[in-house]
């Protein structure tokens, strides 16, 4: 996994690199909206308690069509969002007969984790 942080200047920049990804997994930060705007596909983990944007009840944005909603079921685990989001990401990738190796690798190296590490993994992406 690399990590732009210092290379991450300002939005245009950050906007470049957004453009080169196949999916921003994010939780609910200027990236996620930016990746959003820019019609990558974002998956957004929002919080049992989310801000009155995300609505109740449903797993899409009105806001930003390439965007799929993730919510916590109960207040202070992640524990269902992530399994969930691992799951997808298997089914995305796994199904899929044009990934690289690379790719492979990575989703490998993601499923290996524990679920604190991907966890951590995902927050670390959102900020």
């Amino acid at each position: 996994m690399a990590h732009y942080g210092v290379e991450l200047t300002d939005f245009n920049v950050t906007a470049g690199l957004i453009t080169a990804m196949d999916l921003v997994i994010s939780v609910d930060t200027s990236i996620a909206h930016l990746a959003a705007a820019l019609g990558k596909p974002v998956w957004l983990l929002l919080p049992f308690n989310a801000d009155w944007r995300w609505l109740l009840n449903r797993n899409d944005s009105p806001w930003y069509p390439t965007m799929r909603l993730f919510r916590q079921a109960y207040s202070e685990t992640w524990r269902d969002v992530i399994k969930t989001i691992h799951l997808e990401l298997a089914k995305r990738f796994t199904d899929s007969t044009s990934l690289t190796d690379r790719e492979l690798l990575l989703l490998q190296r993601f499923n290996a984790l524990t679920e604190q590490q991907q966890l951590a993994w995902l927050t670390l992406l959102g900020n």
